[in-house]
Order: structure tokens, then C-alpha cells, then sequence
């Protein structure tokens, strides 16, 4: 049996690109993890799955599941067709670095010991152009200075994360309520957190391969992707008694996500010119952040301090602000007097 299963998912879509993308992923997934197990999660056929099929080390799994792209329920399928407990997924447009699959080889004893519930192999992302995206896979170096939006990262839940077989059965897997994508991965995130155990973030670097949006701008406002932010927002704010119920299928997620509606907005992506040459995107739904005109640091920190706690603190502004190349002295006192009360309150809740 394989030490762990690497799962993906895949809709053709007749998207070059796409294509491009996923056979490069699995490619350095097998470069990276010569003994790990592939598991494909294919959404109907396409010319490409013969392809899938020819690599010794991938399965592929055909998933019937309509015309929209359903991906809760390509990744529930591709768990149940894994061979070993220990679960790895990577999306087809995902290039993990070197220090990420270090993070992910060093995570599966901590896994298996239940010190964590979910680990998240990396702690920054680049986002590439059709140019910078061609750069990487024609063999070029590429590091963090490429980077297409100014200092970027993610606190993001998909991309690539890891648990154990057990912990998906316990919080009844994916919901498939989520139809196409967007906020799918936090909410699996939050029912594990609240339900399982510790939540733990790595060290490791991924870049996200360009492909063409679809109808990115129109999707975020459809019905579709409404519903799917909804439901994730209702996870979140849910009683423990309400997400026991609703793991334990005594209660419908309509009604939950009415009773649960409307009472906190989440930001998908700020996008903020916090100085003079840099913009500072955090694409998340963990954080509520909301750009009124008026943000400071001090503001955004607070928000995340809110969710991570006061220990959290230091490693957020080590691996976002503090990179940051022209922060004013102002700027720089402002993070600093932070810093002092996350410490104070940190030592306040040990005592």
C-alpha cells in the first residue's frame, strides 16, 4: 500500500490550458512522490482520459455528475477510490516547490499521531501569468519576485492540504451541496477544526498555472456561487450542537443556512494598496475583511487576530508585512505596537 494518496480533480472543458496544467501537475507529482498513489476524479470522459489511464502510477475515476463542473463531489469520490489513510490534494492547476513536498512528506507521522486534523503544505502563493506560467514550464527559475499581484498570500484552504482518510469519514466528507467551486475547501476546513483537531500551516510555496477565467466576474455574482458562499458562512457560524446535527444528518443544511443567513459578511478577496508600490491581496474567506476606505494595519490585524489568535500574530506579519520593501516608519511603529499587545494579551490567556 502506498504511504499516502495524492487526489485531483479534473473537467475537461476544452480547455488547452487546463489540460496543459493537470498532466504537468501529476508529472511532478510523480517526479516529486515516485511511491504515492494518483487518484484522478475525472467529471465524465474526455480525449484526455486515455492519457490519465497510460501513467503506471495514476487511477482514474470516471464521476457522472451532469453538466456543471460538482467538484465536492469529484473529491469525495476520489477519497473513497484512495488505498491508503493518509490523503493528499493537489489542484490540477497547483505546482508545488520543493519545500512544500518536504512539508508534505514531513506531515504524515504527525498526521497518523493525530496531532493535527489538516495540514496546509505551504504558506505563500504566486499567482502566474500566460507568460510567467510559461516561463516555469519551460524549465526557467521563478521565485517569489514574479509575482503578478505585489506581496501575495494565501490563507487559503484549497490548492493543496492534507488530512487522514478517518478525519474525512468523520465529518461526513464533502458537502455536495456545493455546486461548481468557491468556498468548498473552507468549509471542510471549518468542520474539521471544529470537529477533529488542530489546524497546522507549513512551510512550502505554490504557484497557481495560468488558465483562461471563465466567466469568472459573472459566476462570483450567480445564484450558484451565492448559495456556495452561504453555505460555508453557515459552517462557520453554527452552533456546535447545530454542525454535530448537521454531520450527523439531523438537520438540513437549508434550514441551518436560513437561520444562519445575513448575520456576518465574509470578503472573498481585498485587494489593498497599502503603500505606495505594493498591493496586498489575501484571497480567503477565514477573515473577515472589509476594505471601507479606511484600513490600517492595525484594523487588519485585529480581524486576523480575531480568528488565529495572539500567537499568530508574529508569523502573519513576518511572512506578509514584513517583506514588504517600502513601509513607512509610521507603518512599521503601527505593526510594531500590535505586536506588543498580541504579545500582552497572548501572556493574559496563559496565566
Amino acid at each position: 500500500m502506498a504511504e499516502f494518496s495524492i487526489i485531483m480533480t479534473y473537467m475537461d472543458g476544452n480547455s488547452s490550458f487546463r489540460r496543459r496544467n493537470v498532466f504537468t501537475v501529476i508529472e511532478r507529482c510523480i517526479k516529486l512522490f515516485p511511491d504515492a498513489e494518483i487518484v484522478v476524479a475525472e467529471q465524465g470522459r474526455s480525449s484526455q482520459s486515455d492519457k490519465f489511464e497510460s501513467y503506471e502510477q495514476v487511477k482514474r475515476i470516471q464521476v457522472d455528475a451532469g453538466e456543471k463542473f460538482h467538484k465536492t463531489r469529484l473529491l469525495n469520490e476520489a477519497v473513497r477510490n484512495t488505498s491508503s489513510e493518509v490523503i493528499v490534494m493537489i489542484d490540477a492547476d497547483s505546482y508545488i516547490d520543493e519545500k512544500a513536498s518536504e512539508s508534505i512528506l514531513n506531515g504524515i507521522n504527525p498526521l497518523k499521531e493525530g496531532k493535527y486534523g489538516i495540514i496546509y503544505p505551504f504558506d505563500s502563493v504566486d499567482y502566474l501569468t500566460e507568460a510567467q506560467t510559461r516561463m516555469l514550464l519551460g524549465g526557467e527559475t521563478i521565485n517569489s519576485k514574479f509575482c503578478a499581484h505585489g506581496v501575495h498570500i494565501q490563507r487559503q484552504t484549497g490548492l493543496c492540504n492534507m488530512y487522514l482518510k478517518s478525519t474525512w469519514e468523520a465529518v461526513k466528507g464533502f458537502d455536495e451541496a456545493f455546486i461548481e467551486w468557491g468556498a468548498e475547501d473552507d468549509a471542510f476546513m471549518y468542520k474539521i477544526k471544529r470537529l477533529v483537531g488542530i489546524v497546522k500551516r507549513t512551510e512550502g510555496h505554490v504557484y497557481h498555472l495560468f488558465h483562461p477565467a471563465v466567466n469568472t466576474d459573472t459566476y462570483i455574482k450567480s445564484s450558484t456561487y451565492l448559495k456556495n458562499r452561504k453555505i460555508c458562512a453557515c459552517v462557520r457560524r453554527m452552533t456546535d450542537d447545530d454542525l454535530k446535527s448537521y454531520v450527523s444528518g439531523y438537520v438540513s443544511m437549508d434550514s441551518l443556512v436560513e437561520k444562519y443567513d445575513g448575520i456576518k459578511r465574509l470578503s472573498v478577496r481585498l485587494h489593498w494598496p497599502c503603500t505606495k508600490h505594493t498591493v496586498l491581496t489575501i484571497d480567503t474567506t477565514i477573515y473577515d475583511v472589509i476594505d471601507d476606505g479606511n484600513l490600517t494595519f492595525t484594523k487588519l490585524l485585529d480581524v486576523i487576530m480575531r480568528e488565529d489568535g495572539p500567537d499568530y500574530m508574529p508569523v502573519f506579519v513576518k511572512a506578509v508585512l514584513d517583506p514588504i520593501p517600502d513601509l513607512s516608519d509610521e507603518q512599521r511603529e503601527e505593526i510594531k505596537a500590535f505586536l506588543d499587545k498580541a504579545k500582552r494579551i497572548s501572556e493574559l490567556e496563559k496565566e
